[in-house]
């Protein structure tokens, strides 16, 4: 069986059109492939970005926390210390008012005593 030159080339030519039409779906399914793993891994990004900033911000939260509960600690001491000053306040009038009264009977004494050694 003879084929002729044109029919040749015309088959020759439909194969190549065919070729490179299948070579552009493959293109077309690769471009989509490739798009569609940029985005998988965007969106992946995306979460890792978001799940580090949830955790900055659970971190900035207990810094805060610790930060109050540092300053709660800090006004309970000052508070504390308030008291026990207070309390050596009324320790020192205390102090003073004994003093007061010892030196009030010493004196008393005394004067008991100067009394009876004149009379």
């Amino acid at each position: 069986m003879y084929m002729s030159y044109e029919f040749i080339e015309e088959i020759t030519i439909k194969f190549i059109n065919v070729k490179a039409e299948e070579e552009f779906i493959v293109a077309e399914v690769m471009e989509e492939l490739v798009v569609a793993e940029v985005m998988e891994v965007a969106e992946v990004m995306e979460e890792l970005v978001l799940t580090e900033v949830m955790e900055e911000l659970m971190a900035a939260e207990v810094m805060e926390e610790l930060m109050v509960a540092e300053v709660m600690e800090e006004l309970m001491v000052a508070e504390v210390m308030e008291e026990l000053m207070m309390a050596v306040e009324v320790e020192e009038v205390h102090t003073d008012e004994t003093e007061a009264e010892e030196l009030a009977i010493e004196t008393y004494s005394e004067a008991i005593n100067v009394y009876y050694y004149y009379h």
